[in-house]
């Protein structure tokens, strides 16, 4: 299976991975390296193996990764030494026996329990929220009561007993409501992930047997007090160290299990809050602040401590002749110049921008938009929606933080802080929350030097890949294209789910050269009749998509037991032509144009129907030549591919460097 289904935030991959937890027996999630699943157009989807046995709950789940699996990676896989199959297999009869394997850097269990709890931060702020958004919504209501209440009781129409139980019952009625929508929002904030690595705590087993010895007494102390260290919950124990005096914290904290990523990041969490002159004064809770520490090369800084928030607004409307610089955020380019208006035009609060600040969109940023200004521009503003920071530059380097804002902890630290709100609302406060290794400034100026390097070859890598175009001489023969056409036919219109029976191409999963993405399928599970069914040689054409993107085309390359969405046309051509030359010939910018000239607008976007394909002219070659141009044109995707690997490792070398910051 795709291995998004570990993590897939839709309600109804939450609700099947919760089944499998309460009625199979998930024993196995395998991860399968990337590479397993290729094609000619590239890697296909990361996937992995879940294995479960129905009829009874989870106990535990055994994580496997699988870095070697005998073969090399590509699209031509050769045996290779140092395959872990053996491994697996040895160690997965001990699982089928309900036997827990000792951990390694590749195989570790994880308990039912932990993927069940629900960050008992994430359920503090759910309540708040919810309670603050009913108790507005009812006031006044509520005021309008007491108004008539009040009037009643002046009056005597009203006792005072009856009085203060109208009252009782209005207050009780909000807060059954109050209770139920925290339920609902509290199951719909769990999402049962299967990503069992974020289960596990990041410290060394060195780090866990120090914490261990430290808390080792006051473990005792903790049993006797409440019902047990392990059975007092998480959720409990965070409220009571919330409260907790020093020596009450450090027995809660000897109750933590140190392999326990939610537990550990709660004790990080609050020793990072403690006064200084409390950790002084306590050698115990100034070594459990140090152990956790040691998991990274970098002291961890909350962002509280290193930037400034900017609330300069401005009202540009009062300086009607004033010329301003609007700026906006987007997910690939960050902070960009939006359009350039005169104050008299501009009718809303703006926030002034300065060079080296972020912005970020509270209700966005979870799509990646944030973004650091570069630009030093005078009257530089941008919309009262957004959060506007810059750095302490003594101690922070903007392009330091911007490296660990593009990054995938970053993204999952928004998610959780965001889980459970009625929408994304990523307040400036949750960012001061956030801690960030921290090195020496001339350390940060040297890993941003590093990653710039790469970002270097993947800029220059994705130049290559976006200015090459198939080289095809045009043609003294034209044909149009119903010439050559044996069957067409529109693409399904059934609703798309993140599981099913049969996957799905989709526009999203083709590129502007005609290559396959594979990493994100949609499924159905109604059968599909065979003239659905695609094969081989299969070309399909996209034609409903922005007015840039219309006409993009490819060709089934793969094995696929599946069909293509009602975006996409599937035709079939007789043997006087060739799919795959015609894939290049559409990828030309003469056709890309050609195709933007004749769409017509729909819905917002531009539509090509089946009728106006049929019609269009072609370059025309005789199918021998058609050959001879697709071998020619194979060959530089081939060169191709080793471009996009070369980009691939730039990535890989900027994820490593930022992993190793984190202790990883």
């Amino acid at each position: 299976m795709s291995e998004g289904f570990l993590t897939w935030g839709q309600n109804s991959a939450c609700a099947l991975r919760k089944l499998l937890l309460n009625e199979a027996n998930v024993r196995a999630v395998i991860s399968l390296p990337q590479g397993v699943f290729v094609s000619k157009s590239g890697q296909g989807a990361k996937t992995s193996i879940l294995y479960f046995e129905k009829g009874q709950p989870t106990d535990f789940v055994w994580y496997y990764k699988i870095e070697n699996d005998g073969f090399s990676m590509g699209t031509n896989r050769k045996p290779i030494d140092g395959s872990q199959i053996p491994q697996l297999l040895e160690i997965f009869k001990e699982i089928k026996q309900g036997k827990k394997p000792k951990d390694t850097k590749h195989s570790f269990c994880i308990p039912r329990e932990w993927i069940e709890t629900l960050d008992p931060r994430v359920t503090e702020r759910i309540k708040k929220e919810v309670k603050e958004r009913f108790t507005q919504k009812n006031k006044a209501k509520r005021e309008k009561l007491l108004a008539g209440l009040d009037e009643k009781l002046a009056k005597g129409k009203l006792s005072k007993a009856m009085y203060d139980e109208k009252l009782w019952q209005f207050d009780n009625v909000v807060e059954s409501q109050i209770d139920n929508e925290v339920a609902k929002a509290i199951e719909k904030a769990n999402a049962y992930h299967f990503n069992l690595q974020n289960y596990c705590s990041n410290l060394s087993k060195e780090q866990i047997k120090e914490w261990q010895s430290v808390c080792h007494s006051f473990a005792i102390c903790h049993s006797e007090r409440s019902e047990g260290s392990q059975g007092s919950s998480i959720e409990k124990r965070y409220y009571e160290l919330k409260t907790a005096d020093p020596q009450t914290a450090l027995q809660i904290l000897a109750s933590f299990d140190p392999q326990n990523a939610l537990q550990i990041d709660i004790a990080r969490e609050y020793l990072g809050k403690l006064d200084k002159q409390v950790l002084e004064k306590d050698e115990k809770l100034m070594k459990l602040e140090t152990i956790l520490k040691k998991g990274f090369h970098y002291p961890m800084v909350s962002l509280k401590e290193l930037i400034v928030v900017n609330d300069e607004k401005i009202k540009p409307a009062e300086y009607p002749e004033q010329k301003y610089t609007v700026l906006g955020v987007s997910n690939k380019n960050g902070v960009f110049i939006n359009e350039i208006l005169r104050g008299e035009d501009i009718k809303q609060v703006y926030f002034k921008v300065h060079k080296n600040q972020f912005c970020y969109n509270p209700y966005r940023i979870n799509v990646g938009s944030i973004g650091l200004c570069k630009f030093d521009l005078e009257n530089q503003i941008i919309s009262g929606a957004y959060n506007i920071f810059g750095c302490k530059e003594n101690e922070l380097s903007p392009e330091y933080l911007e490296a660990l804002l593009k990054t995938k902890r970053f993204l999952d630290y928004v998610n959780e802080k965001a889980s459970g709100g009625v929408r994304m609302d990523f307040k400036i406060e949750y960012l001061h929350e956030w801690q960030i290794p921290l090195p020496p400034l001339e350390i940060q100026n040297e890993i941003v030097e590093k990653i710039e390097k790469q970002k270097q070859i993947i800029e220059g890598a994705e130049k290559i890949l976006d200015s090459w175009e198939p080289e095809i001489e045009e043609s003294q023969v034209k044909k149009p294209l119903k010439d050559f056409i044996v069957d067409s036919l529109y693409g399904i219109s059934s609703p798309l789910n993140d599981v099913g029976k049969y996957p799905v191409l989709r526009m999203n999963n083709l590129d502007t050269k005609g290559n396959w993405s594979l990493d994100d399928l949609k499924y159905i599970d109604e059968e599909i009749k065979e003239e659905r069914k695609l094969k081989i040689g299969d070309f399909l054409f996209n034609r409903t998509n922005s007015i840039d993107l219309v006409g993009k085309s490819g060709v089934i390359n793969f094995d696929f037991s599946g069909t293509w969405a009602g975006y996409l046309i599937r035709v079939r051509f007789n043997d006087q032509l060739s799919p795959y030359y015609l894939k290049y010939l559409f990828a030309k910018n003469k056709y890309k144009k050609y195709f933007s000239s004749i769409a017509k607008p729909a819905g917002g976007q531009a539509n090509i129907n089946a009728e106006e394909l049929a019609h269009t002219i072609i370059d025309y070659y005789p199918i021998e030549t058609q050959f001879q141009i697709v071998e020619k044109l194979d060959r530089q995707m081939q060169a191709l591919d080793g471009v996009r690997l070369l980009k691939s490792e730039a990535q890989k070398r900027i994820d490593e460097i930022l992993k190793r910051l984190w202790g990883e």
